[in-house]
C-alpha cells in the first residue's frame, strides 16, 4: 500500500467514527425524550421538556397507569403467542 493510500484510509477511519456517534445519537435521541419525558407531568414538561426533572419530582404514577392500561392488551398477546406456539 502507498503512502497515499493509507494516508487517505487513515482519513476515513477518523471521520467514520464521528459519523457513526453521530447516527447512534440521532437514533436515540426519540429514546431518551420519551424516558425523561415519561417521569414529568404536564407542568414540569412545558417547563422544561429537553431536561430531566430531579429524582425527586418524578411522577411514577405515569408508569403505573400506563401498566395498567397496556396489561390487558399484553396479556392477550402472550395467550396468543402461546397458543399458537401450542397448537403448532
Amino acid at each position: 500500500m502507498s503512502a497515499y493510500q493509507s494516508q487517505r484510509f487513515a482519513i476515513g477511519s477518523f471521520l467514520k467514527h464521528p459519523a457513526i456517534l453521530l447516527l447512534l445519537g440521532l437514533e436515540l435521541f426519540p429514546l431518551y425524550m420519551a424516558l425523561q419525558a415519561s417521569w414529568k407531568d404536564n407542568a414540569a414538561f412545558i417547563a422544561s421538556p429537553w431536561l430531566p426533572s430531579p429524582f425527586s419530582q418524578w411522577q411514577w404514577e405515569n408508569w403505573s397507569s400506563a401498566f395498567h392500561l397496556l396489561l390487558p392488551s399484553l396479556a392477550n398477546s402472550i395467550f396468543v403467542a402461546g397458543l399458537t406456539t401450542g397448537v403448532q
